[in-house]
């Protein structure tokens, strides 16, 4: 896969968080500031299913970066570490 630039990981990232979305958080306009769980509700399952998805869009090998995605916080953490595999 060719390398992306930042505006359009964020906008897949984007993307794929809010089809993940749980009803607390589907009205919320997404922003890199927003916190996954605090802001947006998704749980640890949520967590799981969306390094899941981060691995059939991005080619990411998820068994290979666990400890990495165990640190997402934001929608920023989570589009930092695409653009730093991908890069």
């Amino acid at each position: 896969m060719s390398a992306l630039t930042p505006v359009e990981v964020t906008e897949k990232v984007t993307k794929l968080i809010r089809r993940s979305l749980p009803t607390r958080g589907a009205g919320i306009a997404l922003a890199p500031t927003l916190h996954l769980r605090s802001d947006l509700g998704i749980d640890s399952m949520g967590l799981m299913t969306l390094a899941f998805k981060l691995e059939q869009e991005f080619g990411i090998d998820v068994s290979a970066h666990t400890e990495q995605l165990s640190q997402f916080q934001t929608i920023g953490d989570v589009v930092s570490f695409i653009c730093e595999v991908n890069s």
